[in-house]
């Protein structure tokens, strides 16, 4: 009968420090990356901590890849004897790790996988930091497109606001509100219309804003008055529109309003003139009939 031959105490003693010097690397390189440090500032280092947990330490040389930069030794990548895992980054392979025997040896298939590991973990971080960098350039998009629009919304001459469609408060206040009716958007914002107007103003300006959000559609006010902080009264012509959510329900209520109150009064001034003048005309018609002479002279 055959027998198993048992490794020795020492053969036992070397192959757990080999294989603790395994995980103190990957242990070391976890916790670096967990301090976020730069990719130029990480990947040296990690092609430092290589060689000291292969079985060669000494013949060990270790090239690092990424993003057109070389780090650690490039004699690693030429070197024949040698294991190359990638950086695997949505499909494509980013970057290489190389690491390479200066002499003729067998790579253990521990140190494949520790090699393997760490080359996961690398694409991982810089997944994360290529992912970091997605959503920071997106935000500053959208803080820029977000200053454009309020640059557009504060510089239109009509007043524009905008209520949230749940509790029918004001989330947004343009300049023109600020000039026409003397509130500033930081009295207004997060305030409904009964903290500003008459009850019978606020009333009607929130009445319609419910036929608005009911409806689903927009509304057109020919006429509305309004008392500015000052109390005196304006006319203006106002359309509210719903602001649906992903969901098709109403999220928000746009108010676009023109002061019409000048255009109503110059109206008004026409009528009357017209009217004087038609008073006028009948008038002096009047007088030519009571003045025209017949032919006989009287």
């Amino acid at each position: 009968m055959a027998t198993t031959q048992l490794p020795s105490r020492k053969q036992v003693e070397e192959a757990l420090a080999k294989r603790i010097r395994e995980l103190n690397c990957l242990n070391e390189i976890g916790r670096e990356i967990t301090a976020s440090p730069p990719l130029a500032e990480l990947l040296p280092w990690i092609a430092e901590r290589i060689p000291p947990a292969m079985q060669y330490p000494d013949l060990c040389k270790v090239a690092i890849e990424y993003d057109g930069q070389l780090y650690g030794v490039a004699e690693a990548i030429q070197l024949p004897c040698q294991v190359v895992n990638a950086f695997w980054i949505n499909g494509q392979a980013l970057g290489r790790i190389y690491v390479a025997y200066t002499e003729k040896r067998d790579f253990l298939n521990e140190e494949s996988a520790l090699l393997g590991g760490i080359a996961t973990r690398i694409s991982s971080y810089i997944e994360n930091i290529r992912l970091v960098e997605q959503l920071q350039h997106r935000a500053s998009e959208l803080e820029e497109l977000t200053h454009f629009l309020n640059s557009i919304i504060d510089n239109i001459p009509n007043m524009i606001f905008v209520k949230d469609a749940q509790d029918l408060k004001f989330v947004r206040w343009n300049k023109a509100n600020e000039e026409l009716l003397g509130f500033s958007r930081e009295m207004v914002i997060g305030k409904s219309d009964l903290d500003f107007f008459p009850e019978d103003e606020a009333e009607f300006f929130i009445a319609k804003d419910r036929e608005v959000l009911a409806g689903k559609q927009v509304v057109d006010i020919p006429e509305e008055p309004i008392q500015t902080a000052t109390g005196e009264v304006r006319l203006l012509h106002t359309r509210k529109v719903p602001i649906h959510g992903a969901d098709g329900n109403p999220k928000y209520l746009l108010g676009i309003s023109e002061d019409i109150t000048e255009r109503k009064k110059a109206e008004t001034a026409l009528r009357e003139s017209e009217a004087r003048l038609q008073r006028v005309t009948a008038n002096i018609l009047g007088m030519i009939f009571q003045f025209v002479r017949r032919p006989d002279g009287s």
